[in-house]
C-alpha cells in the first residue's frame, strides 16, 4: 500500500490536448516559411526561448509581437485571431 501512494504522488500528470494543440495552425506555417522556430524567432526579434513560452501557453502574445509575427507570416492583422494569438 505505501509503495503504490508513492508511485502515484511521482506520477506525471498528463497533458490536455486542447492546450497542445492551441497554436497547431500557427507551428505548422512557421514550419513551412521558415522550417524552424528559432529561424522564425529570430526573424520578428523574439528571442527563441520567449517564442517557444508563447506557443506552449506560458505565456500571452503581446501586440507589438503579434504584428510583427502577422508581418512576417504575410497575415492580414484582421485574421490574427485565426492563429490564436488571442486566446
Amino acid at each position: 500500500m505505501i509503495l503504490e501512494v508513492a508511485r502515484l504522488q511521482h506520477s506525471k500528470p498528463r497533458r490536455r490536448w486542447n492546450n497542445m494543440d492551441k497554436f497547431a495552425k500557427l507551428r505548422g506555417l512557421i514550419r513551412e516559411r521558415y522550417k524552424t522556430e528559432k529561424a522564425f524567432a529570430r526573424n520578428i526579434g523574439m528571442p527563441p526561448a520567449i517564442l517557444s513560452r508563447c506557443l506552449n501557453c506560458g505565456r500571452q502574445w503581446r501586440g507589438e509581437e503579434i504584428a510583427a509575427a502577422c508581418e512576417a507570416l504575410s497575415i492580414p492583422l484582421a485574421e490574427a485571431y485565426r492563429y490564436n494569438f488571442f486566446s
